[in-house]
């Protein structure tokens, strides 16, 4: 979902697309064909870049690395490492539960007693700004429903990027 929104955003005219994850490429869920042809089409990447919390600014973000620890490789938050990305819009693609610290930490996105994000019906969250579609406001639904509702509501966030909503 998150190659779907980041190309997305840019075939409808987003100037600077940034995807940033808290791991490497390797470990996308997106295949290698997805990431090569947002690079082509000018999506930028951050990785080892974990969000911490949504501000008007944009998103304040952590390094992570991976450790080995009893054997076992593992990722942790670099200490000292919180950095502030600039952003106008920021969609959330992390998950199908969205109990992490992006949604935990950010004032003003509320859930609902079962932990799924509160939206009104064009997919808005609580904190103007900030959408979410799928799993992260439906609970587990089918793959056909969550890019459903992702098309519903990008095509939302297009109308609230072009200053119509």
């Amino acid at each position: 979902m998150a190659m779907d929104a980041a190309r997305t955003a840019k075939y409808y005219g987003a100037k600077e697309v940034t995807v940033a994850y808290r791991k490497d490429f390797q470990h996308m869920t997106a295949t290698n064909a997805e990431i090569e042809d947002a690079k082509e089409e000018g999506v930028r990447f951050e990785l080892f870049k974990a969000p911490v919390e949504i501000v008007d600014e944009g998103v304040v973000f952590i390094d992570t690395k991976f450790v080995e620890e009893d054997g076992k490789v593992k990722m942790i938050n670099v200490e000292n490492s919180q950095k502030l990305m600039e952003a106008d819009s920021v969609i959330i693609a992390v998950s199908q539960i969205p109990k992490n610290n992006i949604v935990s930490n950010t004032e003003n996105i509320e859930t609902n007693k079962h932990g799924l994000i509160i939206i009104d019906d064009i997919g808005h969250t609580t904190k103007e700004g900030v959408f979410a579609c799928g799993d992260v406001v439906t609970g587990a639904k089918t793959v056909v429903e969550a890019v459903a509702h992702g098309k519903k509501v990008a095509d939302s966030i297009d109308e609230y990027c072009k200053g119509i909503i």
